[in-house]
């Protein structure tokens, strides 16, 4: 059995320093990047690349005045449909008013032990900032300290704390408002309005670096769980539902499942780890009824399914009224009744759901979850 050096490496926190301009992984502060990327606001991607905003550029440094380092931090881009039309249906499915207006969902994920300084950077030449005021940060309580560097980029103080902060960056020339109109809403000014929101959101996931006992309890140990971890080869992914092992280990790189293919794990899996820097195209369905875990600060993306596809036609779009039995959900348990059972999520980012997010099918009453650092984004269809 292969033995991954990245957790030795990840759990001693080693020093990798870097020069300007690229990532990162040090004692406190861990940035990634993907080589396999595309600009494309407009259309699906190549399943071996990684669709990067062409919005945003996110960079990090740490307070330090001994060092002026920047280190990038990769900002992934969401667009409706993932630049796909309506695919095999022709009926509403909630996406059209976003691919209509243009708009799109950047984000940046990354770790840190220590204050630092985050730099935003709008890549649209034709987009500038004419004042740090015209800059918002929400939830507005946060009250981070904000700070024009030029036209088209600022940076924000983003302090230490073990639980992170999820937030969102938001420029005024940006904003645009939704009225509603006897056709839906629009962006027609005849009609009442209905909100105010960014044309392209950004939202930052600054999460604390493992430590301590969580390192065992979030990052599989080879050491504790010998012979026992399979590790996804990098490229397509169709073949978790007859693996032995009862750890699934993705480490940082691109996988992807086939349109009409989803993990269906047998009942010796327990543990799903996305590393950071790890983006899964699929999704997961677990038949085991104990104790299961899902970490990691990678991303799980629905991007290659149909909206609502249909496990019972294919993964074709569903021709009932309703698919809550047979649909593809990014993350999908089993309990049973009168069974106590505990799920417990840490890190991860769900990215472009075709249906349900994550949803779980037994008894209610036993089971137990723990959610923390939860993360979604691309949000665009109903459900």
């Amino acid at each position: 059995m292969f033995v991954s050096l990245f957790p030795i490496l990840f759990h001693l926190a080693y020093l990798f320093s870097r020069v300007n301009g690229l990532p990162i992984i040090s004692n406190n502060l861990h940035t990634w990047w993907h080589n396999n990327i595309e600009y494309n606001d407009n259309s699906s991607v190549r399943d071996s690349s990684v669709r990067a905003s062409n919005i945003y550029s996110v960079q990090v440094t740490t307070t330090d005045l001994h060092q002026n380092n920047r280190y990038d931090s990769f900002t992934y881009m969401s667009i409706p449909r993932g630049g796909r039309q309506k695919w095999e249906y022709d009926s509403s499915d909630g996406a059209e008013f976003a691919e209509k207006t243009k708009l799109t969902m950047s984000w940046s994920t990354f770790q840190y032990l220590t204050d630092v300084w985050l730099i935003v950077k709008l890549n649209n030449s034709m987009s500038t900032i004419d004042s740090i005021d015209h800059v918002t940060i929400r939830p507005i309580t946060l009250n981070f300290k904000k700070e024009l560097i030029d036209s088209r980029t600022i940076r924000i103080l983003v302090p230490y704390r073990a639980a992170g902060y999820r937030f969102s960056v938001e420029f005024e020339k940006q904003l645009f408002t939704t009225y509603h109109t006897n056709y839906g809403p629009s962006e027609n000014t005849a009609g009442q309005p209905i909100h105010t929101e960014p044309r392209h959101a950004l939202l930052i996931f600054a999460e604390s670096i493992v430590t301590g006992d969580q390192i065992d309890e979030y990052i599989p140990n080879p050491h504790i769980h010998y012979n026992n971890i399979y590790y996804v080869p990098q490229g397509e992914v169709k073949n978790l539902n007859i693996i032995k092992e009862t750890v699934v280990y993705f480490e940082p790189g691109i996988y992807y499942m086939p349109w009409n293919y989803h993990a269906i794990f047998p009942t010796n899996v327990h543990w799903i780890y996305l590393a950071p820097g790890a983006y899964v195209k699929g999704a997961f369905q677990f038949q085991s009824t104990d104790n299961i875990k899902v970490t990691g600060f990678g991303v799980l993306s629905g991007e290659k399914y149909v909206y609502e596809a249909d496990v019972a036609n294919n993964y074709h779009h569903s021709i009932n009224n309703q698919c809550w039995a047979t649909c593809v959900k990014m993350l999908r348990f089993t309990s049973d009744y009168g069974k106590e059972q505990y799920l417990q999520l840490h890190g991860i980012t769900i990215s472009e759901p075709p249906y349900h997010s994550f949803v779980v099918y037994g008894d209610d009453q036993t089971f137990h979850m723990s959610v923390s650092s939860y993360h979604q984004v691309g949000s665009w269809y109903w459900q």
